[in-house]
């Protein structure tokens, strides 16, 4: 007998500790569906933050923090969830996807009125394709924000000896040869680490002239409103004078650990701390009993670099997560799309002239 699923959204009483409790049955919990960060996001950037609940009768079946932004007097808008629904729970989740992504539909598009954007996440290949199916299923299309970026997930499950197996040839011999140069390394989650990191980070990013997609200011902010066990985890690595050379910051919440902002300097790069820094994070991801990890985008055509470092890891290359829509009936998702452009360009306008970050 089929179940039925309903949605609700805007649910009244929500908060960070009630929120994590519901976010933490799901194995694709990350930090981009922690309450502390799309608060921070909604502030900065003047949208809502809307929760929304997929159940089966008592059941929690999906999850979802929103940030939904209205056009003022056209009845529509953009309701966008970053890393969600959370939807992985292991038993029956690949079959209740499309229910899921219909009852979220219901809710967002043919009730509110609303353009949904889902960048929607997966834990390895098969629930990728998953998602894929459901979504075409389900009448959602890739978004025209959508890049197609792929990954790497490595399995966590295997001992620190069968991971360091697995490294490439290359990377394992850096990582010896970093390893014997004795760099001091250091791992924390306090913000004063988190702010070394974004100090190496700002002139990498304009060196390369590109902006990120991720709000510097509001990751801070994030990690300062993050209770303890979900902030993120900062490894750093220093020279021999005590300079950071190389960092990474990575979140470890539901089963799956996240890179979420690395950097390293010139110095960094001629001794190859990277290596070291990366492996580190790696052990600290399992110790915290992350099952999976996700290594972040790849690209072999325009960061041929980058791809070779991260595919050196020996995981599984499958495709990261990707922004799917469900348009607003009528004349209403061109304004709404049409207004998005707008707005990323006048924001990338002001990143560029250095008003934000």
């Amino acid at each position: 007998m089929k179940r039925t699923m309903t949605c609700q959204i805007g649910i009244r009483g929500f908060d960070a500790q009630r929120w994590h409790v519901l976010a933490s049955c799901f194995g694709d919990y990350t930090l981009y569906q922690t309450w502390n960060y799309v608060q921070c996001v909604t502030r900065a950037e003047g949208s809502d933050c809307v929760p929304a609940v997929v159940t089966c009768g008592e059941e929690p079946i999906a999850a979802a923090l929103s940030r939904v932004r209205r056009i003022p007097g056209l009845g529509t808008g953009l309701a966008y969830v970053n890393g969600g629904p959370l939807w992985w729970t292991g038993n029956g989740a690949v079959e209740n996807l499309p229910d899921v992504l219909r009852s979220l539909y219901d809710a967002f598009v043919e009730r509110e009125g609303l353009v949904l954007r889902l960048g929607i996440h997966g834990p390895c290949e098969v629930a990728m394709q998953a998602v894929a199916v459901g979504m075409s299923e389900t009448g959602f299309a890739p978004s025209e924000t959508d890049h197609r970026p792929r990954t790497v997930i490595l399995d966590l499950t295997l001992s620190p000896s069968e991971l360091r197996a697995g490294l490439k040839k290359k990377w394992r011999q850096h990582l010896s040869k970093v390893e014997k140069m004795g760099l001091p390394i250091r791992a924390a989650t306090d913000v004063a680490l988190l702010d070394q990191l974004i100090a190496m980070y700002r002139p990498m990013q304009k060196e390369k002239d590109f902006s990120g997609s991720m709000n510097l200011e509001v990751l801070r902010q994030t990690q300062l409103d993050l209770p303890e066990p979900l902030k993120l985890r900062v490894i750093m690595a220093y020279n021999a004078d005590g300079v950071p050379v190389s960092g990474h910051a990575s979140s470890h919440l539901g089963r799956i650990g996240q890179s979420i902002l690395a950097a390293t300097t010139n110095e960094g790069y001629e001794l190859q701390a990277g290596y070291a820094v990366w492996w580190e994070t790696i052990l600290a991801a399992k110790a915290d009993g992350m099952q999976l990890y996700d290594v972040g985008g790849i690209d072999p055509a325009t960061n041929p670099g980058g791809y070779q470092f991260k595919s050196g890891l020996g995981g599984c290359e499958c495709q990261a997560t990707r922004a799917f829509e469900a348009p607003a009936r009528g004349l209403r998702h061109n304004i709404v799309l049409s207004t998005e452009k707008l707005y990323r360009w006048l924001r990338n306008l002001c990143r560029r002239a250095g008003r934000l970050t």
